[in-house]
């Protein structure tokens, strides 16, 4: 409908710089980092503004959710605003989009983000002389991961919009135990090691190593490793947990199929994502599962 030439001028990097450029915030420079591809779309942007790297987030809000959001964003700025005296300069609501355009970390549904992403309040909240925070992979709207460096150590910190962390807690504890009785020793399990609910915050372990995915990247991996993957996904098959809710792989194909057609409806997809696609259904048309289990969606 109407969103696919907003939505493509939001991912088109020169037209959403003179978008921006237009509403008073002068960005130099601007890539897109992720989108979120749904009606209610959310984009993610590395810029340069005034010499000065940011992280800038366009979302868009639905059935009158835009003036909440603008509230919820704005009592954030006033407690950020010491902080940073440059974050009002880059907040601008577009209401004929029904979209607003605001710094990390600000964010309209993640209530304790500006808190999660302080080096000051995370210190003190973990009673550390010193600490470091880096951002691993932020979800406007829905999650950030964190890398916190302590001079203990390092831990990961997830903070969600809502109270779904500590479900997500329970659920790595069970998993943590099962790994350890029958787990492969190539393969690290981090372990959930708290859930701050002040802060709606998983706290877990950085595992040591490297992921699958990387050494694959990489050219690293070996048959041993993609051997002790398939024995850890063979537990995951036989463990007796509930995850309370879960996507089966149909649900991840369609998925892909709606971004993809979104994507070629904008005219902005790269033909071989089609054509993956393509071959994700051949392979998995002819699989027929007896029962569902329990995979961790990282292993495909």
């Amino acid at each position: 409908g109407d969103m696919n030439p907003q939505l493509g001028q939001m991912l088109d990097p020169a037209a959403a710089r003179e978008l921006l450029e237009g509403g008073g915030i002068p960005v130099a420079d601007l890539t897109v980092l992720s989108a979120n591809l749904r009606e209610d779309w959310a984009i993610h942007y590395q810029a340069r503004i005034l010499d000065s790297a940011r992280l800038l987030t366009a979302q868009r809000f639905l059935n009158g959710a835009l003036p909440k959001a603008v509230a919820r964003i704005s009592q954030q700025l006033g407690k950020a605003v010491a902080k940073d005296p440059a974050l009002p300069g880059l907040v601008r609501e577009f209401p004929d989009r029904q979209c607003v355009v605001f710094p990390f970390p600000l964010d309209a549904r993640i209530k304790y983000l500006p808190k999660t992403a302080d080096p000051r309040r995370v210190r003190r909240r973990f009673h550390a002389e010193r600490c470091e925070v880096e951002v691993l992979r932020y979800v406007p709207g829905r999650r950030c991961q964190f890398l916190y460096r302590f001079p203990s150590g390092e831990v990961l910190g997830k903070v969600f919009r809502d109270e779904r962390g500590e479900a997500v807690f329970r659920l790595m504890q069970q998993v943590t135990a099962r790994f350890r009785d029958c787990g492969d020793p190539l393969l690290t399990t981090p372990r959930a090691l708290e859930y701050l609910p002040d802060w709606q915050m998983l706290v877990q372990e950085k595992a040591p190593g490297r992921t699958l995915y990387e050494m694959i990247r990489d050219g690293d991996a070996r048959d041993r490793h993609i051997e002790a993957a398939a024995r850890s996904i063979a537990v995951l098959h036989g463990a007796s947990l509930d995850p309370g809710s879960f996507y089966a792989l149909s649900d991840e194909v369609q998925l892909l199929d709606w971004s993809v057609r979104s994507l070629e409806a904008l005219d902005i997809c790269d033909p071989e994502f089609s054509r993956v696609l393509d071959r994700i259904r051949a392979f998995g048309q002819p699989i027929r599962a007896a029962a569902p289990v329990l995979v961790h969606r990282d292993f495909y």
